[in-house]
Order: C-alpha cells, then structure tokens, then sequence
C-alpha cells in the first residue's frame, strides 16, 4: 500500500504544479494600458475600420475596436492598412521590415515606413505582422490547458497540466514551456511526467536562426527522477507560409540523470536533431495540428539512443478558449534503471484558454 509519505509528497507535488500554473496565467494574462485605436483597414468591400491592429498570423488579421471585441479578418479580404504606430512586417521568404504602415501607391501593397527607408512589399507575401510594443506584458503570447479523468473500475486518477508562453522581439524570441502528467492508484506510488523547457531563439538571415536551450524532466515510467538538460545549436524554416510552419534544428546538448537508489546517475553528451510542424485551418471552428518530434543521439554512451514526439489537434470552442486532444511517446532504448520501461505514451484530453 502506498505510504502516507508518498501521498503527502503527491499531493505537494501536485499543489505545487497547481499553484505555479496559477501564477503563470495571471501574471502572462495581466492586460497593460491599451493604446489610441487609430489604426484603418479597408475591406475589399468597401467597409473602413478604425481600431488597433493587434497582430497577423496565418492569413488572419486581429483587430479591435472600441465598439466590438477583437475580430479575426481575413487577409485576403483587406485591401489597405495604415497605422501611425511601429509594426515588424515579416514575408514568408524570411525577410523583415520595421516601421509604421502608410497608404500605398498601388493596391495589393503594404507599405512599411522605417527610419531610413520606405519598402513597398506584396500582400500576398506578409506571413507575419506583429507591433513593436514597449511594454512587456503586450509582448507575450501563449496558453493554459488543464485535463483531469478518473476510472472507478481501476480507481484510476490522472491530472494533465500544460502552459506555454513566447516573448517576441525584433529578432529575439523566448519560449517557455510547462507540462505535467500525474497518475496516481489505490496501492501505487504516484506516476510524475513533468517538463519544463525554455528557449532562446535569435532570428537570422533568410530564415535561418540560433537556439539555446534548457530543460528539466521527470519520468518515474523510464526511471528518471530528475534529468537537467542545456545545449544549443542551429535551424532553419523549412517551410514559412499563412498555412503552415515546418522548422528544423541540430545541435549538442549535456544532461546529467539522477535515477534514484534503482538505477545509476550519470552525465551525457548528446546530439540534438528536432523537426516541428504545424498546420492551421481556419475555417469555423479553428483547428491546428502540431507534430513535434526531437531525437538525443548519444555521444558518451554510444548506441543510446532517446526520442520524444508530441501531437496536438486543437479546436477553438467559443472565442479564445479550446479544447486539445494530444499524444505523447518517449522512448529510451537504454533507461539509467534495469526496472524501467523504454516507452511511455498516451493520449491526453484538454480543455484550456489562449492570450
């Protein structure tokens, strides 16, 4: 039977993943002070809409008024855009342009005046429009996601945590990203499947881009009680569309395993491959499929081998609220414990909000 200590430590730790997904919604949902709404968009039908432009991203304009909620545009269906405000224009081959958006000299256009220079670029190439904002709050996007399934026939309990959030500037992007599985059953320990990443992304030139990154893990199902992981390396985007997104990376990351009193600690030099892709589908409601799949070939201990893949179906349920349907499976063909399994995956059912 489980002991009242492993209980108590469940439910601290289960307290604490709690509270630190509390603390992250309200902290990155904080709204700061919103600014002149003078921004116009013309529609191909005529229609002229004075607001603030928050934001394009896969064929979508967001924009807000004083008299309605932030509305999604179609890009297709917007003729001219203007804005006394700085704005980050980004077209799907890579380049970017910084500056205020003025009225065009022929249609089809988006003009991007910066401090030295006036760009005329084709709207049909923008991927991506973001403001250039001061305060550091209007900066971060992301999104909370809380899951919770219990089976009486096994007695069975499973909490699912998940938050993610990127800080966007010029050429710098800094990503978090936090999850957690906790399995608990009459007789048993508690099952943990805890990450938390971060990353710093530096952009480059013609799509290419720099990546630092650290992690720590917890996987009671493959023996790791705790693995701390930091590295770095390099990518580029593959694909850059108002579709879809396909980047890659390679580099080498260092971790160091502690496997507990079952299996041995130990440090690692490991090689990095990853591959991410994410498709969008804005028809009502919207939909995105992500796919996620990083692969540590190991270099200290030849012939190790560990992969993780992540997939995700998200559907909009009423206007920034969501639900997730997602998979997971971690492989190690060579765990740190004799005990341990080489695979844990499962399948996870979410319900969340995105700012």
């Amino acid at each position: 039977m489980e002991s009242v200590k492993g209980k108590q430590a469940s439910r601290c730790v289960l307290l604490a993943w709690t509270l630190a997904a509390a603390i992250v919604f309200v902290a990155f949902v904080s709204e700061a002070s919103a600014r002149e709404k003078t921004d116009v968009v013309i529609l191909e039908n005529g229609d002229h809409l004075t607001g603030e432009v928050k934001g394009l991203e896969f064929a979508r304009l967001s924009f807000k008024t004083d008299t309605m909620e932030t509305v999604s545009i179609k890009w297709e269906e917007v003729v001219q855009v203007t804005s006394n405000y700085a704005f980050q224009v980004e077209l799907e081959n890579g380049l970017r342009f910084f500056g205020t958006l003025e009225a065009p000299a022929e249609p089809g256009m988006l003009s991007v005046v910066g401090k030295d220079r006036t760009v005329g670029v084709s709207m049909d190439q923008v991927f991506r429009i973001r403001p250039i904002k001061q305060r550091f709050w209007k900066r971060i996007n992301g999104s909370l996601s809380l899951g919770l399934s219990f089976t009486k026939a096994s007695d069975v309990l499973r909490f699912s945590f998940n938050a993610d959030a990127s800080y966007t500037e010029r050429k710098n992007i800094v990503e978090m990203t936090l999850s957690s599985i906790i399995t608990t059953q009459q007789e048993q320990d508690a099952r943990q499947n805890n990450n938390l990443n971060l990353r710093y992304n530096r952009l480059l030139q013609q799509k290419w881009f720099l990546s630092a990154l650290t992690s720590l893990q917890r996987n009671d199902e493959l023996g790791i009680k705790l693995r701390v992981l930091g590295g770095g390396g390099g990518g580029r985007l593959l694909v850059q569309t108002n579709r879809m997104v396909l980047p890659v990376m390679a580099g080498i990351t260092v971790s160091r395993e502690l496997a507990g009193s079952e299996g041995q600690d130990s440090t690692n030099v490991e090689g990095l491959v990853s591959i991410y892709w994410n498709l969008y589908i804005y028809h009502t409601p919207k939909t995105d499929l992500a796919f996620d799949l990083t692969t540590h070939p190991s270099i200290t201990e030849g012939g190790r081998v560990r992969m993780n893949l992540d997939t995700r179906l998200r559907r909009e349920i009423i206007k920034d609220f969501f639900a997730d349907l997602s998979f997971y499976l971690k492989y190690d063909n060579r765990p740190p414990s004799a005990t341990a399994s080489t695979t844990d995956y499962g399948f996870v059912t979410s319900v969340g909000y995105s700012f």
